[in-house]
């Protein structure tokens, strides 16, 4: 009996995780794929948690897969340190084709075992939240080298 409440439990994560998956997917506003800095990027959902991030990152397919969240130093790569014209945001051109609302993005760096650090694109600044956490217009990113 316990062993089939283990099963039916682990089938409802299985599935949770997949609706979780397709729901991001849905709302995924991205521009496709960018390439910055010698890296192929992908701007992911937006108000996401750290956990839904990596979640979306392992997931995503777009042409082949191989996707992850960025390090800090990628992230801090993306950072022009001047304010676009069109936003408040200091990203390099690519990666404003479309009004997005990228204030902040998580990196796969964590702090500790219960948060992870993100970096602002406004400051230019890295910040650390609870992995639950997805205030403050935080992003998904996903990054990977050249195909």
């Amino acid at each position: 009996m316990l062993g089939t409440h283990r099963l039916i439990a682990g089938l409802f994560c299985i599935l949770v995780i997949s609706l979780a998956t397709q729901a991001l997917a849905a709302e995924d506003d991205s521009m496709g794929i960018i390439e910055y800095n010698g890296l192929e990027w992908y701007v992911g959902p937006n108000n996401v948690d750290w956990m839904a991030a990596m979640t979306f990152c392992e997931n995503l397919a777009e042409d082949g897969g191989g996707w992850r969240m960025p390090t800090l130093e990628e992230l801090r790569g993306l950072y022009t340190g001047s304010q676009n014209k069109d936003s408040h945001h200091s990203l390099p051109e690519a990666f404003m084709g479309k009004e997005l609302d990228i204030w902040y993005a998580w990196s796969g760096e964590t702090r500790d075992d219960s948060s992870a650090w993100s970096f602002s694109f406004s400051t230019g600044e890295e910040d650390w939240g609870a992995y639950g956490h997805f205030g403050g217009s935080i992003r998904a990113f996903a990054v990977r080298s050249p195909r």
